[in-house]
């Protein structure tokens, strides 16, 4: 039996950083494909595979609570640009066995907002290189 990943770490610049339970996520980088239909005659069709380089990008979303911590490794990643790593591990509590993945030339993309109150937090977007 194997148990879903629930408390991943998550490490930028090399410093293990404490996030909201449940809301680390994050996309391979693989980018979109399209697929098109060419006739072959009588109503018979083929695929026509290509995929959209232009998204070739991992997005990594976190959630952070609203310390004084928090709010500002944001603003230093984000004045970073895109010279920030990112990696994220979880292990099957079950099993033991993990996974990594590794997130380079990472940037903050969304303007984050940061609220005062006594149950907030924000979230950051990342794009960055694909996954490894």
């Amino acid at each position: 039996m194997s148990l879903a990943i629930s408390d991943p770490a998550v490490v930028i610049n090399n410093e293990p950083i404490g996030i909201a339970p449940g809301t680390v996520k994050y996309t391979e980088g693989f980018g979109e494909a399209n697929i098109r239909a060419q006739s072959t005659g009588n109503g018979n069709v083929t695929q026509i595979y290509s995929r959209d380089v232009t998204m070739n990008f991992s997005t990594v979303k976190i959630s952070l609570y609203n310390d004084i911590k928090s709010i500002n490794l944001a603003r230093a990643w984000k004045a970073l640009l895109n010279e920030n790593s990112i990696t994220v591990t979880g292990t099957d509590p079950a099993t033991g066995e993990s996974l990594t993945r590794t997130f380079l030339s990472a940037a903050v993309i969304n303007d984050y907002e940061v609220e005062f109150a006594s149950d907030s937090m924000f979230e950051l977007e990342f794009k960055s290189l694909p996954a490894v």
